[in-house]
């Protein structure tokens, strides 16, 4: 893996080091690797990025995703917070597969007014080998995965308490 990266019998900075003591050498790898873990660590910074370098959303840390279902190592998740002053559900969608997948299911709502309300039409999405769609309330990019609560009941104003997935399917896509 060093050869192909960097030709060690040429490499001026590889003969330098050649030439210092172990204990130095030692210290240099580790200052190395240190550098490498802490510029990954910084790398993220909340920003998910789709497999086609797309930004899908940004994320707060504190958001506490709840996992409504998984299967085919499809997981989704959801949070229900405010978004333009209405309450919101976001989806957050992760394909673990080494593969592309579609994901199609069907959606049950629980209000704090104890109605159980289902979805009125199936969603799907197609998602990349190891893609996660991450929903925001300023993210247009997965209108699956936004769902505001005046969608959920459009007769009357309430409040979600709880999302639940049904009939979860994952295919090769």
């Amino acid at each position: 893996m060093v050869k192909k990266t960097c030709d060690v019998k040429k490499s001026s900075v590889a003969r330098w080091l050649a030439n210092q003591s172990p204990h130095f050498q030692k210290i240099v790898l580790l200052l190395a690797v240190l550098f490498c873990f802490t510029a990954s660590l910084h790398s993220g910074s909340g920003r998910k990025v789709s497999s086609t370098n797309k930004i899908i959303s940004y994320t707060n840390s504190d958001e506490q995703w709840i996992l409504a279902k998984s299967t085919g190592k499809v997981e989704i998740y959801y949070v229900i917070k405010d978004c333009k002053g209405q309450q919101t559900v976001f989806l957050k969608v992760d394909n673990k597969n080494s593969y592309a997948v579609k994901v199609s299911w069907k959606e049950k709502f629980e209000t704090q007014q104890k109605v159980t309300v289902s979805g009125a039409a199936g969603k799907q999405l197609v998602l990349a080998a190891g893609e996660t769609i991450l929903a925001g309330c300023d993210n247009d990019a997965a209108k699956e995965c936004v769902i505001a609560a005046s969608q959920v009941t459009p007769a009357f104003k309430a409040d979600v308490s709880k999302y639940d997935v049904v009939d979860l399917s994952v295919s090769k896509n």
